[in-house]
């Protein structure tokens, strides 16, 4: 029924559902890209936060922020 190895539940393994070796290379490839990016923009802006905007913690599964984080970005002179 399945080309790829199943699991002793009866489902699909976890590598039929995309968790195979293939999938690293670009995951690992697009978290440096990432990375890359966010270097450049501290290159060429200042970060700081908006005044007046508070950031609120919403506590779950994983800790995230409630609405989001508000940031302003000024050039950096010479750039």
């Amino acid at each position: 029924m399945y080309s790829r190895p199943i699991s002793a539940a009866g489902a699909p393994s976890a590598e039929r559902l995309g968790h195979c070796r293939s999938i690293g290379i670009g995951k690992e490839f697009a978290l440096m890209e990432g990375q890359l990016i966010l270097a450049r923009l501290l290159q060429r802006y200042r970060v700081s936060a908006v005044p007046g905007r508070t950031t609120r913690l919403h506590v779950a599964t994983t800790l995230r922020t409630s609405g989001g984080v508000w940031l302003q970005l000024e050039p950096r002179p010479g750039r």
